[in-house]
Parts: structure tokens; sequence; C-alpha cells
């Protein structure tokens, strides 16, 4: 029985030690800050703009980081000191098409060789025929007894030939003229095949249209069908009450994310004076917000856009996951999501 005791305490030990550690590394990970800060730095007039951004969590256990400059972007995430992901670098794509140039000129060597290959048996064919042409004509010098007998079979070859040729000709003027006869024929069943394609293509495009003019109908009526429902439902008082909570939870937020230093300088101007002072004046209002170490410095006189700023600050997850729960436990404000949601799979 001891022992059976013995075992439960050294297991509710161990038990109670991995839960105390959960819940240690969970209050670690909602507690500790994330530090984040930025820098930039810009001038209209000479088309320059830098950035830099950082952010850190757990003692730069997680640590980002991004530089901009005009349209160039790079950036790196770092665990535990190892790079895990990283903005992509061009390969040695020159070295790769070094590389590639002595193939092509081996492929060129290769297909003249084989050119030549190819060529071969046609060169011997006529060399072949050279000589039995040569042979031919040295076999053809005739006897001048005989030279007038084969001169007459020759003659009665020829007529025979020309017989031949000339009832040839007429045979090849019935097939050109049967072959044009069918051309003709194929032409008219074309176009007849095109009209009827056209008319196919007519008939398709006009139920096309309608389908068109069926489908704008439909999303119309359910634009203004939607319309309707939210407009009704953000007019009820439980609504107001639903984005009023809300609205106050994202607040809290926004504080809680706000830079805690922030500081820059400036320069701005435009072409009048007058909207100059506009811009001033608008700037001026949101001095509670960026504090009195942001210099703002108008120029009267001429068009102009330059300055810089830092700014560093830190939030917390606990906030985000209380904010969360608040919004989550609030059966108001969750039952105007789902209406919400509802609006949106109208049909």
């Amino acid at each position: 029985m001891a022992i059976f005791l013995s075992i439960l305490k050294i297991t509710g030990i161990v038990l109670l030690s991995i839960l105390a550690l959960v819940l240690v590394l969970v209050l670690l990970i909602l507690l500790l800050p994330i530090h984040y800060q930025l820098w930039a730095e810009f001038d209209q007039a000479k088309g320059c703009f830098k950035a830099k951004a950082k952010v850190t969590y757990m003692a730069y256990l997680i640590h980002a980081e991004a530089d901009a400059e005009n349209s160039k972007l790079s950036w790196y995430l770092k665990i535990f000191g190892r790079k895990k992901l990283e903005s992509g670098r061009d390969t040695d794509e020159e070295d790769d098409g070094d590389q590639e140039e002595p193939a092509v000129a081996g492929g060129a060597k290769a297909d003249n060789i084989l050119d030549e290959i190819e060529q071969a048996p046609e060169k011997k064919e006529e060399t072949a025929i050279s000589t039995v042409s040569s042979k031919e004509s040295l076999e053809e010098s005739p006897e001048p007894a005989e030279a007038g007998e084969k001169a007459e079979e020759r003659a009665g070859d020829k007529e025979a030939q020309g017989q031949d040729q000339a009832s040839g000709e007429e045979d090849g003027k019935r097939a050109g003229l049967a072959g044009r006869i069918r051309g003709f024929v194929d032409k008219i069943k074309g176009f007849i095949e095109k009209i009827r394609e056209l008319r196919d293509k007519t008939v398709s495009r006009v139920k096309n249209i309608g389908y068109t003019i069926q489908e704008l109908y439909d999303k119309i009526r359910l634009a203004f069908k939607k319309v309707r429902y939210y407009k009704d439902l953000l007019q009820l008082e439980t609504s107001k009450e639903a984005i009023g909570f809300g609205w106050k939870q994202l607040k809290y937020l926004l504080w809680h994310l706000r830079p805690r230093r922030l500081e820059g300088y400036l320069k701005m101007g435009r072409e009048d004076p007058a909207d100059t002072g506009e811009l001033l004046g608008l700037i001026c209002t949101l001095r509670p917000v960026y504090g009195r170490h942001f210099l703002v410095e108008p120029d009267f006189e001429r068009e102009v856009l330059e300055g810089n700023f830092y700014m560093k600050g830190f939030f917390q997850l606990y906030v985000a996951v209380i904010v969360l729960a608040k919004c989550y436990f609030n059966k108001n404000f969750m039952r105007f999501i789902r209406r919400m949601k509802r609006g949106q799979n109208l049909e």
C-alpha cells in the first residue's frame, strides 16, 4: 500500500510540474512584450524613400527585420538566432549561362557532322549515276552500218511518244476540269458551312446577351436586398449597442499598440499657400497623437515634401486575448456578427 501511495505521489508531482511548466510558458508568451521599431526617411524632390522595421520577442529569441529602399525590399526572420525565413536572392545565373555556351557549340558541331553523314549517300548516288552515264555513252558509239536502223527506230519511238503525250494531255485536261469542278463544289459546301456557323454564333450570342441581362438584373436585385437588410439591421438598438461595444474594444487595443516614443521632422508645402495653411491646420489637430517631439515646418513658397521619423513601442498578447474574450462572451456583439454574416448569404 505504501508503495502504491508513493507511486501516486510521484505521478502527481510530475503532472503538477508539467502543468506548472506549461502555465509558466503560457504566461511568458502572454506577458512578455513584443517590441517594434520603425525608421523612415523620404524626399519627394529626389524621389528617395528609405525605411527599416524591426520586431523582437522573448529577448531576441524571435527577431524579424525588414529594409526597404525605393522599390527594393529585403527581410528575414530569426528564431533562436538562426534564420528560418529570408527574402529570395538571385542565384548565380551568369555562371549557368557561361556553362551552357560550350554545350551549344558542341551541339552545332554535332549537327554539322549529321548533315555530312546524310549528304554522303546522295554524293555516292550522284557519282554512280555519272559513271553509268559515261559507260552508256561509251557503249552507244555504234558502227556506221547500224546507225540508220537505230535512227529509224528512234523516229518510230518519237512518234509513239508524241501520240502518248497527246493522249496524256487530253487525259490531263479532263482530270484538271474534273478537279476544278470538284474544287468549286467544295467551295460551295464550305460557304454553306460558314453560313451555318455564322447563324449558330449569332443565335448563341443573342442567348448570351439574354443571360447577361438576367444575371445583371439578379445582381442588382440582390444588391438592393442586401442594402435594405443592412439598413434595417443597423437601425436596431441592439446593433447600435454592439457597434459601440466593438468600437470601445478597438480603441483600447489601438491605445495599447500606440508607439511609446515618436520623434521626427516634416517639411511640407503646396503650390498654393492656402492649401499649405489648410494642411498645416489639419496636422496641428493631430498634435496630441504625435506629441511635441515631432516637428512640422511649413513652406509657403514652393511645393516640397521631405522628412524623417522614428518610432518605437511594444504590445503584449494578453491584451488581445482579453479583447477577444470580451467580444466572444458578449452575446449582443456575437449576435450582431452572426446577423452580419447572414446578410452575406442572402440570395
